[in-house]
């Protein structure tokens, strides 16, 4: 439900840009029940460990990639490298 802003800014500004999120209630603010709250920070408890990981393993393929170009010389992009590209590679190499 949200990024959208964040992405048009960056483009704006020709930063590249990738988004690490997760959904933790598939049906927030349809569900009625007085649970509703339980569930979502249930929800967000056991998606933690995944999202830490996933962020984890981005910042890796980055740094990765920064030194490769700094040993190359390669002229590298915003803080380094592409954050996007990174972000593809590191989705690929999940699956």
């Amino acid at each position: 439900m949200t990024g959208v802003s964040e992405v048009v800014l960056c483009n704006e500004l020709r930063m590249p840009v990738s988004m690490v999120c997760f959904c933790d209630n598939y049906a927030n603010g349809i569900n009625t029940e007085m649970d509703a709250y339980n569930e979502f920070y249930s929800n967000v408890k056991s998606n933690m460990e995944t999202v830490e990981e996933t962020v984890a393993c981005v910042i890796d393929a980055l740094l990765a990639k920064q030194k490769a170009a700094a040993a190359t010389g390669a002229e590298t992009v915003g803080a380094g490298v592409g954050a996007a590209e990174a972000a593809v590679e590191v989705e690929a190499s999940a699956h």
